[in-house]
């Protein structure tokens, strides 16, 4: 376990750093104090658990940006914690909002059972369990267009307690040594550079090496196998590269193909199913290798259409929309819409983070960029059915 010293401590304050399970806080916010605390717990059907109140007493709020999976309803999906609410935040809610829609929802017995304390913006959300302080996720199905996301709302148990869900807390590219844009830890890095203790620096930094995912490792000593989250992750590089002697040594340690959620060109050789393959893969995959998903069979539907506006490959996108257009023309007046709200809501996020009125690990031109996309497939889409 890594400790601080006191003037460490003050370095890190200084920095709006904070620690907890071995994971840095950044834009920390003060410890909450015995009368917020006794004000929380007024609304509490029952007592807030011990290990919450460790964290709000090293950090009452603050950011996060590392890589959270977690499996609800029988699929790993992608879980963005990069909020711990606080009191009047500039997130989307502050810990009062939220408590507030959760109360509303509740509403039974004018107590909360499920506390909520972290995740991002209304579609992820955490709660301890005030029986017994496991934590709760939520993860809402939209908005539509993210890749690898759940297309319907689900709650799961994911920690026994807050300690538990910070300790899986990991990350999944190095920042140190990145292979992907926009990838977590790029941050919480930079964070860590300006603090004034070069000890505390290093202590730092010593912990956020810890917590990188070493799938090259473990497919060297061959635990990969074992291993559920280096296991996608060496599947994924897979996808991204059709490296085929990756794929040959991950077969040769038992590890099988038929988890990878996205698509390869190597990976049809195998006669992989590929009923989901463009319903994961679209906002990544090319033209050519789409066609031959869907000359397979592969299922298309609106979500994965509005998955691609992701996707670098115009192409691919349009592709896309034409196939399911074909297959599901009676798709196409509702998708058109959806698309033209969820560009709305991408404008609406980039004014917000602007304004100062949202934080968000996304720049607003990266909002704006997305929303042009999702307009001109929109139009695309109107011309198809015209």
């Amino acid at each position: 376990m890594t400790t601080f010293t006191p003037d460490e401590l003050a370095a890190l304050q200084a920095a709006g750093l904070a620690v907890f399970e071995g994971r840095v806080i950044h834009e920390a916010q003060p410890p909450i104090t015995p009368e917020v605390l006794a004000a929380i717990q007024a609304r509490c059907a029952g007592p807030v658990p011990e290990a919450l109140i460790a964290l709000w007493s090293t950090s009452f709020g603050g950011r996060l940006d590392y890589d959270l999976s977690l499996r609800l309803s029988d699929t790993v999906s992608a879980f963005s914690f990069s909020e711990l609410f606080y009191l009047e935040s500039d997130g989307y809610r502050d810990l009062w909002g939220w408590m507030d829609e959760q109360l509303a929802f509740e509403s039974h017995d004018g107590l909360l059972h499920f506390l909520p304390f972290g995740g991002f913006e209304y579609t992820d959300r955490l709660f301890v369990d005030l029986r017994d302080g496991s934590v709760v996720a939520y993860m809402r199905g939209l908005p539509p267009a993210w890749v690898l996301r759940l297309h319907e709302d689900a709650t799961g148990r994911v920690a026994t307690d807050v300690r538990d869900l910070f300790r899986q807390l990991a990350l999944e590219d190095d920042p140190y040594a990145p292979t992907q844009e926009y990838a977590h830890g790029s941050e919480v890095r930079a964070a860590i550079d300006a603090v004034g203790s070069a000890s505390a620096r290093d202590k730092l930094h010593a912990l956020l090496r810890s917590v990188v995912v070493d799938w090259r490792g473990a497919l060297e000593d061959g635990s990969v196998s074992r291993d559920e989250r280096a296991r996608r992750l060496a599947w994924g590089e897979v996808v991204r590269s059709d490296d085929v002697a990756l794929l040959d040594r991950l077969v040769d340690l038992g590890c099988s193909p038929a988890e990878v959620q996205g698509g390869g060109g190597r990976l049809l050789a195998l006669d992989v199913p590929v009923d989901g393959a463009l319903e994961a893969g679209s906002s990544v995959l090319p033209l050519d290798l789409c066609r031959e998903l869907a000359g397979r069979g592969a299922r298309i539907h609106a979500t994965a259409v509005q998955s691609s506006c992701r996707n670098p490959d115009v192409g691919a996108s349009r592709f896309l929309a034409e196939l399911l257009a074909s297959r599901d023309p009676d798709a196409l007046p509702g998708l058109i819409r959806d698309l033209r709200e969820g560009a709305g809501r991408q404008e609406a996020s980039a004014v917000r983070v602007e304004s100062g009125q949202m934080g968000s690990n996304w720049t607003p031109a990266r909002y704006r960029e997305l929303a042009a996309r999702m307009t001109a497939l929109a139009d695309h889409l109107r011309g198809l059915g015209t």
